[in-house]
């Protein structure tokens, strides 16, 4: 099955803090997330948008667009609703997708941009907006195996000061 840039987002105290204050001393802060499936619908290059994913490789110019729940914790051992949520876009071109997404947690919103992949892959944050103003860092992908979920962990590198 194909996965392309799978994004979402330890537990809920790390979620919270996370999310709380940014703090004057920039600490780096990891967040784990099972991202469970919510939403695809693939476009085929001048064709019309279907659900789910395409069987083989996408042709270059076709779209897939997806959300997902993410709950804090790993496939195996998760909280039981979720806290967060994402949104990506991704376009294939010859070298694979490039995707731009977004990942909300709390009243926060942290913003993706990059080369998507399969399997297991990482993708840089570029942005973000409320407690993740001026952050950055990377999203780390782990595709669940024929499933279209996957474990996420976020590594935020940089915080600016309040």
């Amino acid at each position: 099955m194909i996965r392309t840039a799978r994004v979402g987002l330890t537990t809920a105290a790390v979620v919270l803090a996370a999310c709380g204050t940014a703090s004057a001393a920039a600490h780096p802060k990891t967040l784990s997330f099972f991202e469970k499936s919510e939403s695809s619908v693939y476009t085929p290059l001048g064709g019309k948008p279907q659900q789910g994913l395409p069987a083989g490789q996408p042709a270059a110019g076709s779209t897939i667009e997806f959300t997902d729940l993410n709950y804090a914790g790993t496939e195996r051992h998760h909280q039981r609703n979720w806290t967060s949520t994402d949104h990506f876009l991704c376009t294939f071109g010859s070298n694979g997708p490039t995707c731009e997404g977004q990942i909300a947690i709390g009243a926060s919103m942290l913003i993706v941009k990059g080369k998507g992949g399969q399997g297991t892959f990482s993708i840089p944050i570029i942005g973000g907006t409320g407690a993740f103003r001026g952050d950055n860092g990377t999203l780390h992908i782990e595709d669940i195996g024929e499933t279209a979920n996957a474990n996420i962990t976020i590594d935020i590198t940089k915080r600016r000061a309040k």
